[in-house]
């Protein structure tokens, strides 16, 4: 079970989804980003901090547990700042396809958000 959740994630190995089978490995993606863990490709890796991924919400960040590359950040940011970014879901009219990293703008119900594609 996931810290703090009212639900279990299912682990399997790699292997045994066919890569070459793009539907199967999309759903697998799908899925997770349904539960809320993140993809991050190489462009895209060591552009975030945690929280931005939602990894705190999981219970995947130790903020006790010191010695880590930007763990200084990470721990101001839980324990002085304010999260301002955050995962979300987006449902499009049309499709979209935008690189990792590229900046968008999404608008729905009123509003207008900045967003970035993680992969």
């Amino acid at each position: 079970p996931i810290p703090g959740k009212d639900r279990s994630l299912l682990l399997m190995d790699i292997k045994t989804i066919d890569p070459g089978n793009g539907d199967a490995v999309n759903a697998w993606k799908a899925g997770e980003l349904k539960q809320g863990i993140a993809w991050l490709c190489p462009a895209t890796s060591g552009q975030f901090l945690p929280q931005w991924l939602g990894f705190d919400e999981l219970g995947a960040v130790n903020f006790r547990k010191g010695c880590y590359p930007g763990q200084e950040i990470v721990a101001r940011t839980k324990y002085l700042g304010k999260v301002k970014r955050r995962p979300r879901l987006v449902e499009a009219v049309d499709p979209l396809c935008p690189t990792p990293m590229e900046k968008l703008k999404l608008s729905g119900d009123g509003q207008t958000d900045n967003a970035v594609m993680v992969d």
